[in-house]
């Protein structure tokens, strides 16, 4: 990391805010603990992911099948960070590692709608909804990055930059009043495997036993060592591997040993290479905090923050890719941005609303 970090007044327990030299990193400035932070906030938003998903299948989500929420989130919601209070989610993850998956979207009747596509890096890929393609009926074939082969008469074929694909979608919603009509929209929803194209479709497949898991994705993350935070970095890296290079950053990545690799054994690494990233583990979570911590204080307008930059596609953005912490999804600018306002008083609520914008290409 060539950025320095300070504490700020008020945050304890070396929550920093970017700016000078780090109080919180003295005597710790070591290169090889600098390149571990690196590596920590580059594969931070993978295992997030990763962490999301586990949780999601074990509530009874299925591969490759929707699963939709029928009503507005409550405060207990953890899934998704500050979610929507105007739509209704539909959400899927996705595996075309064997072949691809047809998303099929009913007729909304101009119904505002949105399904965003996600890679396991967070990055948004690919949009589609009222803005981009209309409101009408549509099948779209995602497809994997190594898929080659011809799709039937009339599916558009979207290309996906990974193996896993998580779909969030969003679906207007005017009130409770108005479930019913939104309900038999999501139920248009669904998801094809290629092979089964205008077959019978088929029963659950990769449907997962239901568990409960009582720690938020964010808070299994941080309760992570660095044993099993890397460990699932470089097992998910070797399954989906970034399809944004940065050359400098894989240096560092193969200098710590963090190869890509289903079989990572940390134990093998050496103690000054553990020790960094132990060190990585213990203060990863507050520098990503500390960003994020800047950005909405430094964003300020008359007590909104409004993030149209440097949201939905990250590539190799470290800063903005660690910011993904308090808002992975949020989605591109173009579809919608976010105005969010903070209040202090005991405890920190936050509002949030989505501001839709005009059709334009």
């Amino acid at each position: 990391m060539s950025e320095k970090w300070t504490c700020a007044p008020g945050l304890n327990n070396c929550d920093c805010i970017p700016a000078t030299e780090p109080d919180c990193l003295a005597g710790n400035q070591t290169a090889l603990n600098l390149m571990a932070l690196d590596a920590y906030i580059y594969g931070y938003p993978l295992v997030l992911t990763a962490a999301t998903k586990k949780t999601m299948l074990a509530s009874g989500a299925c591969i490759n099948q929707f699963l939709h929420a029928r009503a507005f989130p409550d405060p207990h919601y953890t899934t998704i960070i500050r979610p929507n209070v105007d739509t209704l989610y539909s959400m899927a993850w996705l595996d075309i590692s064997r072949e691809p998956v047809v998303l099929c979207v009913p007729d909304t009747h101009n119904r505002y709608y949105l399904m965003e596509l996600l890679d396991p890096w967070t990055n948004v890929f690919a949009s589609i909804g009222a803005r981009t393609t209309g409101t009408r009926e549509g099948a779209f074939a995602i497809t994997g990055p190594q898929w080659n082969g011809r799709l039937p008469e009339g599916v558009i074929r979207v290309d996906a930059p990974a193996n896993s694909v998580w779909i969030i979608g969003r679906t207007q919603t005017n009130g409770p009043q108005d479930y019913p009509p939104v309900h038999d929209i999501q139920d248009g929803y669904t998801l094809i495997p290629l092979s089964c194209w205008g077959k019978p479709t088929p029963g659950d497949l990769g449907c997962y036993a239901k568990s409960k898991i009582e720690l938020t994705p964010v808070d299994q993350v941080a309760a992570m060592n660095a044993a099993a935070f890397f460990q699932t970095m470089t097992r998910t890296m070797s399954q989906n591997p970034p399809w944004i290079q940065d050359p400098a950053l894989n240096e560092k990545l193969a200098a710590l040993g963090l190869v890509p690799n289903r079989y990572f054994d940390y134990s093998s690494l050496s103690p000054s290479v553990k020790a960094a990233l132990g060190f990585s583990a213990d203060f990863g979570q507050k520098l990503i905090k500390a960003e994020a911590v800047k950005k909405y204080f430094t964003m300020n307008n008359n007590g909104w923050a409004v993030l149209r930059k440097n949201t939905g596609f990250y590539g190799a953005d470290l800063p903005s890719a660690g910011d993904c912490r308090p808002g992975r999804n949020r989605g591109q600018p173009a579809p919608g941005f976010s105005l969010r306002s903070r209040i202090y008083r005991y405890r920190l609520y936050t509002l949030s609303r989505t501001q839709r914008l005009p059709h334009s290409f």
